[in-house]
């Protein structure tokens, strides 16, 4: 199926330290209804819980009955859920070198889509030269690189993001169990 919108999180740190995380995950979600997203967002938004929080929802601030509510929602609509990831204690190269690689993987998968939005992390100029030097501008023309707490479909895809983080980092399963319909793929490094 062909999906007009693709939405783009990471979990994860870029870290390498002892208290680091070991993987990285990058995942998507791709949907032609991105106005469903965002109402599942501002739903979960009015419960009670997120009140005092800084004007975005984030999985690791979330309670567990949060988090489900959220991921039963999202395992109703009409999306596909793809990630890919790095475990970071095997891989000895730049991490921010792979993250954008990760992230060009999700792009080529929908490059028919006609939007795609990241959650922005880098500058401008830092994101800029290692896209340059990696021979990804091009590619990267359709990407948009903006803050979570103006899109909420990137709020949504941390939920997704978080719950395959902690599968993948943990062994807990139960957070990806209600949305492994949905997950088309893991696309390989």
């Amino acid at each position: 199926m062909k999906y007009s919108h693709v939405y783009i999180d990471e979990s994860g740190d870029f870290g390498r330290s002892d208290r680091s995380s070991r993987h990285l995950v990058v995942t998507s979600i791709a949907t032609s209804d991105p106005r469903r997203l965002d109402k599942i967002v501002r739903k979960i938004w009015v419960t009670k819980q997120h009140k005092k929080m800084a004007g975005e929802l984030h999985a690791i601030d979330a309670t567990d009955s949060v988090i489900f509510k959220l991921l039963s929602l999202i395992d109703e609509q009409n999306i596909e859920i793809s990630f890919t990831y790095v475990d970071k204690v095997a891989f000895t190269k730049n991490i921010h070198i792979q993250y954008y690689k990760m992230i060009a993987q999700q792009v080529n998968k929908y490059k028919n889509a006609q939007f795609f939005v990241v959650d922005k992390r880098d500058t401008n100029k830092k994101r800029d030269d290692l896209l340059r030097s990696l021979g990804l501008k091009t590619l990267f023309k359709k990407v948009e690189f903006a803050d979570s707490r103006s899109v909420r479909q990137l709020q949504a895809v941390d939920f997704v993001s978080w719950s395959i983080f902690q599968h993948l980092e943990r062994g807990n399963a139960s957070y990806t169990e209600g949305i492994k319909t949905k997950i088309k793929e893991s696309l390989p490094l």
